[in-house]
């Protein structure tokens, strides 16, 4: 790459992401073409003169959760990752914030839930955010056993 082209790019690159103009106002003050303002950004990440790291995602598992969904057909998959060395106990509390997370953005009036692989519904049960409306609901571990509880 010709250093004039190099120099280019790192404008571009600046004013973008540091002065957050958008695309359309760089072509506009640089007498270019938007589409190619998107295309020499894009060439500056490839070129490893923009990095772009997102910070608080070290422990999501958001490729793993979409390989399972788009294998299986989910609407929804929630893969929580424990460190070592975490109690049961800690785990499970891991498991059911992350439970009780998805619970609220689906809950309906006399739903069913069904638990499985010996999970112990109990603890996700324990953790339902009460802030929010609540819902009569039935929980079940698909291994027969069956309880009915009230969100209050």
């Amino acid at each position: 790459m010709k250093p004039e082209e190099e120099q280019q790019l790192i404008q571009i690159a600046q004013m973008y992401y540091m002065e957050n103009k958008t695309q359309s106002e760089i072509a506009k003050e640089l007498h270019i073409h938007r589409s190619t303002i998107s295309r020499l950004l894009k060439l500056s990440r490839q070129e490893g003169i923009v990095e772009i790291t997102i910070h608080g995602l070290h422990d999501q598992n958001f490729p793993l959760e979409n390989r399972l969904k788009e294998r299986y057909h989910l609407k929804y998959v929630g893969v929580v990752t424990c460190t070592e060395g975490l109690t049961r106990d800690q785990r499970s509390i891991i498991l059911a914030n992350k439970t009780n997370a998805y619970f609220q953005t689906i809950l309906e009036d006399h739903m069913v839930l069904g638990f499985f692989l010996g999970c112990d519904p109990s603890s996700s049960c324990q953790s339902f955010d009460q802030s929010g409306p609540t819902y009569p609901f039935d929980v079940c571990t698909l291994n027969g056993w069956f309880f009915r509880t009230y969100s209050q």
